[in-house]
Order: structure tokens, then C-alpha cells, then sequence
């Protein structure tokens, strides 16, 4: 399968992406958290002859950088880079595709471009459901500055953790990222990056249905049943407002579902043929 490199650049931004397959479709792919765009290679390599795929770094990940005051992607932002890339790659019809991190990324897409999208496909997403200890750590200058402080002295974001855990605060599933994502220097600098410069990706989710409905968007979600992050019931409010919307939830945990959809569409080859233009 053939591989080309791209770069889209506005501004001190440069958003990497990579791209697979000659088919007639076109989708594009956001990858999760601490992962880069070969993400989706084996994927890509299934719909290769069917879809043209594009996967992109987001910013603070693989090659991707993002440098501009206040440090934030803002949604216009967004919408603004990737107009570049649309027209430098002629597309005027495709989907999209966002794991975990990435499905704020897929949502400010749809958002940007509702007309152009034909099939939306999340997996695990971020951007529906806001987790409170997020909305904590990034919504104010005070909390910001405690997490950016983390990054040199680990102990206070450890200690907060625990004192949340005790007051029932946060969930375990907090305690287990701070254990497999906070423990380096690198690790810290990435979480304090991401999660400040992409805190204005929040979305109205009643327009955003509205917004898939009005556009005949067709959309696929695939959940993980041993997933702690995010759960059946956390979208379940989103999907009941969405005719036709696919659920499907697999025997997974989070860190591995996309391997596991991958596994799920390979044995059923008739999933693909849902994922058309209209």
C-alpha cells in the first residue's frame, strides 16, 4: 500500500498527516491520546481500495507542532487549517473517523464542514460526554497553573488524585491514567499540552445531532464493554437522537479498541458497505 507524507501549514502551525489508498471515497482519521497517525494503518489497509485515507497527527503528537499566543486550538482555528487541506487536496466529499482524543478533532470537523461529511465513525470518543476531573484540571487559570506545576513536581497532581478518590470526586479510571500517563517528564508536558490547548473543543451536543440529522450523516460508534473511560450508557442520550445511528460494542477495554474494531470489520466485510456516500 502505497504511503505519502503530507504537511498542511497556517501559521506556526504545521499539522502532519499521512496518506493511504486509492479508493474513490475519502476518509480521514484523528488518532488518541499519546498515539500519531500510523494509528490506523491496518485499517487502512482494509478500505484501501475503497477509500482514499488521510491520518493526521494531532498537534503535540507524532510530527505535528501547534505554536500561537494563549497556546489554544480554538474551533475556528480548526476549521481554518483544515479548509487548507480540503482544497490543497480537492476534496469535496468524505468522512471521518476519530478515536478516544481524536473525536473532539472528528466533532469540530463536522461542525466545520457539515455539508461535506457523509459518514461519521467514533470510536470511544471524547467531545460527547466531558469528564469532571478534565473540566477541573483546564477551566481555570488556577487549575492550569497546578497542572502545568505538575510537569516539575508530579507529587501535587498524585496527591490531588488521591484526595479526590477519597471524597469521591474522581473515578479509578482517573487514578489509572495518572499511573500509566503521568509518570514521565515527557508524559506530563504531553497531558499538560493537550488537554489546556484543546479546551475549547467543547460542543453543543443537541446542535451537533441536529446538525448529523439535517445532513442525513450517517453514524457508527463502537464502545469497549471494559472501558472505564467511556460507557454504553455515557451516549446513550446522543444515540437514541440520531435515526439509524450504529452501536456497537465490543469486547474490549479502551487502550485496545481500536485493534479490536479493526478485528470486528475484518470478519464483517459487511459493515463496509454501510460506510458510503450518500
Amino acid at each position: 500500500m502505497q504511503e505519502i507524507l503530507g504537511i498542511v501549514k497556517l501559521k506556526d502551525a504545521q499539522l502532519r498527516y499521512v496518506r493511504w489508498g486509492e479508493g474513490p471515497k475519502t476518509l480521514l482519521c484523528f488518532h488518541g491520546f499519546g498515539l500519531d497517525k500510523d494509528s490506523f494503518f491496518r485499517l487502512a489497509s482494509m478500505l484501501s481500495n475503497e477509500y482514499t485515507i488521510f491520518s493526521f497527527d494531532i498537534f503535540f503528537h507524532g510530527l505535528s507542532t501547534f505554536k500561537s499566543k494563549g497556546g489554544v486550538v480554538t474551533k475556528s482555528f480548526w476549521k481554518d487549517i483544515m479548509t487548507i487541506f480540503l482544497k490543497e487536496n480537492n476534496i469535496k466529499r468524505f468522512s471521518v473517523l476519530g478515536f478516544s482524543m481524536g473525536g473532539k478533532f472528528a466533532l469540530a470537523t463536522v461542525e466545520a464542514f457539515p455539508a461535506m461529511i457523509a459518514n461519521l465513525i467514533l470510536i470511544a470518543p471524547d467531545g460527547i460526554k466531558v469528564s469532571r476531573w478534565y473540566k477541573f484540571a483546564t477551566s481555570t487559570f488556577f487549575t492550569r497553573a497546578l497542572l502545568k506545576e505538575n510537569i516539575k513536581k508530579p507529587f501535587i497532581y498524585f496527591k490531588l488524585v488521591k484526595i479526590a478518590r477519597k471524597l469521591g470526586l474522581a473515578q479509578k479510571s482517573v487514578a489509572r491514567f495518572a499511573n500509566t500517563q503521568m509518570q514521565t517528564r515527557n508524559q506530563r508536558e504531553l497531558v499538560f499540552n493537550s488537554w489546556t490547548a484543546f479546551r475549547k473543543l467543547t460542543f453543543d451536543i443537541d446542535e451537533i445531532t441536529e446538525t448529523l440529522v439535517r445532513q442525513r450523516i450517517k453514524v457508527f460508534i463502537f464502545l469497549g464493554n471494559h472501558d472505564k473511560i467511556l460507557q454504553e450508557a455515557d451516549l446513550a442520550d446522543f444515540v437514541g437522537k440520531i435515526p439509524g445511528a450504529k452501536l456497537k460494542v465490543l469486547n474490549s477495554g479502551h487502550s485496545n479498541l481500536v485493534d479490536n474494531v479493526e478485528l470486528f470489520l475484518a470478519a464483517n466485510q459487511r459493515y463496509f458497505s454501510e460506510f458510503d456516500h450518500l
